[in-house]
């Protein structure tokens, strides 16, 4: 559903509106720059799961399996240390991203149209942060058709989620209801018409998608 996330309360779903998507380039591997490269995605881009992933015609699309933290409390030049204090729920996503994305990025040309597509947010639901002891222990997997093309730990995110909330607080003031995908790791795919994607981090959320 457009521009709402989903939050297990244990009683039910709670649909909490997005104000703004976040997320970060290259966060495992080389990084790009000595900064994160930070990217927007519309609200309006969610999708949530049982909703086709819509492909614009005439493009190819990458998967990309995330963490998604939500911000649940707003923040100013918040320090690293207690950047984790404004984190109200993790989920999983799907970064979708046009195949244009990387002859832009080489360009220094936009990426909106590649990042930003309609049902290029594919979300799960959230749970609370409580429940997740220590957010470096997630995992995020990828499984394309049934096959599992992506898996990384947030341990090895090179910008860790402390940090990546730090540094976009640094411009942005964060306020509830905005998120952040954490990264994808190796290697984004192409998807057809008719693939199925399923996004998973074991014991917090997962969701499975299909390619219209």
């Amino acid at each position: 559903m457009q521009g709402y996330y989903r939050l297990d309360t244990g009683g039910g779903d709670q649909n909490v509106r997005v104000r703004r998507i976040f997320g970060a380039v290259a966060q495992f591997g080389t990084p790009l720059s000595d900064d994160p490269v930070i990217f927007l995605k519309p609200p309006e881009a969610i999708t949530w799961e049982g909703e086709p992933i819509r492909v614009p015609a005439g493009e190819t699309a990458l998967f990309e399996g995330e963490v998604v933290a939500a911000i649940g409390r707003e923040g100013r030049e918040i320090d690293a240390a207690h950047a984790l204090d404004h984190v109200s729920a993790y989920g999983v996503g799907l970064d979708m991203t046009l195949e244009r994305f990387r002859k832009n990025r080489e360009e220094g040309v936009p990426w909106a149209m590649a990042k930003g597509f309609d049902t290029s947010a594919c979300l799960s639901r959230f749970v609370p942060a409580e429940q997740v002891v220590d957010y470096r222990q997630l995992s995020v997997e990828l499984y394309h058709n049934g096959e599992q093309k992506q898996l990384g730990n947030l341990d090895d995110l090179v910008t860790p989620l402390p940090e990546l909330i730090a540094f976009i607080s640094r411009f942005i003031a964060l306020e509830p209801g905005d998120l952040i995908f954490t990264g994808t790791p190796p290697t984004p795919g192409p998807v057809a018409s008719g693939d199925t994607l399923l996004v998973r981090s074991p014991g917090l959320a997962e969701a499975t998608f299909t390619v219209a």
